[in-house]
Order: C-alpha cells, then structure tokens, then sequence
C-alpha cells in the first residue's frame, strides 16, 4: 500500500511538472502591456514603449513578406532558367524537332502603310447671344 502512495505521489509530481514546463513555454518572451501582448525583442528594441514595438513589429513583418516575395521571384527565375535549358538540350538531341516547329522570331512585325485621309478644318461655331448681355467682341 505505501509503495502504491508513493508512485501515485511521483506520478503527480512529474504531472504538475510538465504543466509548469509548458507554461514557461508559452509565456517566454511574451510581455503584456496596456497596448497588447508584445514580443520582448520588439519590445527591448523600441526602448520599451509599446507604440514604439507596435511599430518595430509591423517593419519585422513587411521585411519577411518582402524577403518571400524575393526568394520566390529567385525560385521562378531559377525554374525558368532551367526550362529553358532542358528545351535547348532536346533541340541538341532532337534536331528535326526545331526544324519542325520553329520559335516565333522576336522582331516586331511592320505595319503597312495605308494613306491618311486629312483631316478637316475646324470652323467655327456661331457664340449664343444671351438677351440683354453685351455683344462678344470677335477674335482678330
């Protein structure tokens, strides 16, 4: 009996043990202010003006999305690139294939000259007199 007691006894221990160890866990690094919860890093850095960190966070998250849009760009580039190669190794090992469907050739295609009807004079449209105004005097 005094063995069963002792083990229900650790087993608690090592129960509250792990709950302690996961509230660290979560709690670490985190400071809650008036303004919201903010990071402590965000926080040291902006001397410890919340406003300060709200902003500091906000430029962290703009520089990440941005750093994403350029490994992506590298991504699709570096794709590109090697499609392009992987056509230009079947042209070397298939020639009739670029003989058969040739690449559409990059120099724009000239318009054909058409003649341009002039175009008419514009005349002049009578001014509206209104009753009891002044006459308009006519341009020279």
């Amino acid at each position: 009996m005094k063995w069963g007691i002792r083990l229900l006894a650790t087993l608690a221990i090592f129960a509250l043990a792990g709950g302690l160890a996961e509230a660290q866990r979560h709690g670490r690094g985190m400071y809650n202010t008036p303004y919201g919860q903010f990071n402590a890093g965000d926080l040291r850095a902006s001397g410890g003006n919340p406003i300060d960190a709200a902003v500091i966070h906000q430029q962290n998250m703009m520089m990440q999305q941005q750093q994403q849009m350029m490994k992506q760009q590298q991504r699709y580039l570096q794709q590109l690139a090697q499609q392009e190669k992987a056509y230009k190794e079947y042209l070397k090992q298939h020639p009739e294939a670029a003989k058969a469907t040739p690449r559409p050739a990059a120099t724009p295609k000239k318009k054909a000259a058409t003649k341009a009807k002039p175009k008419p004079e514009p005349t002049a449209a009578p001014v509206p007199t209104v009753p009891g105004a002044p006459p308009a005097s006519s341009p020279k």
